[in-house]
């Protein structure tokens, strides 16, 4: 009796312990297995895009099988590549929902981070929205999940709608939303939001605040679809300041030096200079001051303000001999209009008048006044 007990315990010891191995291993197999993993991509209906099975961190490989999981109606498995990671056998198979990819090893094969087991190529089939799942499950172990990602649908912004074309913030601080649509709705791209200038408004998620006066562009971009909505803060012009003197060569050309005050006024209607002398000096289309001939000439500068009211600055032009330089036909301008006994280039206002706002003087449009 005592040698069939003693028999008994021995016969179930083994089993426990062979019980143990097969668990311990099981475990140990599991845990190298979780460190395999799947990548994620993203595209449009029609696009193929690629997708990986990698090593995320060491490890070895045994007698694993793993099967990657997808919805065959939204994507198509159009190409697949193994990778050979060490002496034994691989194999591999497209399956209806799936795609499985099976290693047996007669030792154990050492892979190393970041080594690509399989590269697979999926088209996005039509009807695919959203993110389609991947799931990576190891089939040597009871089919357990050890990575999931996804194929994220990507549908492209056709146009950005804003509630607004223009704002204005009577003072510092004051704060405005705009609300931006996306179309289509479901459309996976973002609005972006941007401020032309900083100093004039800021714009966080759709919400402008003021911060100085002037005119600003905000733009609300989502994926190529943009628009704009133009935000003033009020600045009005107090005067306007020129060079009191300037000297230029005959045939040299200088920019016009006409500085508003304060810096990118709000209510300017319009912007006129004249000078005394046009055989001595003009201002061409590109509002460039141009010498003519020797002498002298003076350049008168007017800016009249929304309420009518006009601020007046001066330059007196001494044009100087230069050497063998060709000079301009004094009875054309740069461009070949016709000059008159004065010559005039007023400013009128671009876009932003029907809002009832006015833009700064750098940035009017200019005509030509000829008689």
């Amino acid at each position: 009796m005592n040698k069939n007990k003693t028999l008994k315990a021995v016969v179930m010891l083994l089993v426990m312990v062979v019980l143990c191995g097969i668990a311990f291993t099981s475990k140990a197999a599991l845990a190298e297995a979780k460190k395999v993993t799947v990548t994620s991509a993203s595209g449009k209906v029609g696009d193929t895009v690629t997708v990986e099975i990698k090593a995320k961190s060491d490890l070895q490989l045994t007698d694993e099988g793993f099967l990657l999981k997808y919805d065959s109606k939204k994507l198509e498995l159009t190409k697949y590549e193994k990778a050979n990671v060490g002496a034994g056998m691989i194999e591999d198979n497209k399956v209806a929902e799936g795609y499985t990819l099976g290693y047996v090893f007669i030792d154990p094969a050492q892979v190393k981070a970041g080594t690509v087991l399989a590269t697979l190529q999926f088209k996005i089939l039509t009807g695919a929205t959203g993110n389609v799942p991947l799931t990576l499950v190891c089939t040597s172990e009871n089919d357990t999940t050890v990575a999931t990602n996804n194929v994220t649908v990507v549908v492209p912004a056709t146009e950005v709608k804003l509630d607004k074309t223009y704002v204005e913030l009577p003072k510092v601080g004051d704060t405005a939303t705009v609300t931006a649509t996306v179309v289509p709705a479901n459309s996976t791209d973002k609005v972006v939001w941007k401020s032309s200038d900083e100093k004039v408004a800021t714009v966080k998620d759709g919400k402008i605040t003021a911060v100085g006066g002037g005119f600003a562009t905000i733009t609300a971009t989502a994926g190529n679809a943009v628009t704009s909505v133009t935000v003033m803060v009020p600045n009005p012009i107090t005067g306007i300041k020129a060079p009191e003197t300037l000297t230029i060569k005959v045939g040299e050309k200088k920019p016009v030096e006409l500085q508003p005050i304060p810096a990118n006024p709000t209510n300017v209607k319009e912007a006129i200079w004249e000078t005394n002398n046009k055989d001595v000096v003009i201002v061409n289309e590109d509002d460039e001051i141009v010498g003519l001939k020797e002498g002298t000439a003076t350049l008168t500068y007017k800016v009249t303000d929304m309420d009518g009211k006009v601020y007046t600055a001066s330059t007196k032009v001494t044009v100087v001999k230069a050497d063998e330089v060709k000079q301009p036909d004094k009875n054309t301008n740069s461009v070949g209009h016709k000059m008159g006994d004065l010559d005039v280039i007023m400013y009128s206002v671009i876009g932003v008048a029907s809002l009832g706002a006015i833009a700064t003087v750098a940035a009017l449009k200019k005509r030509n006044l000829n008689k």
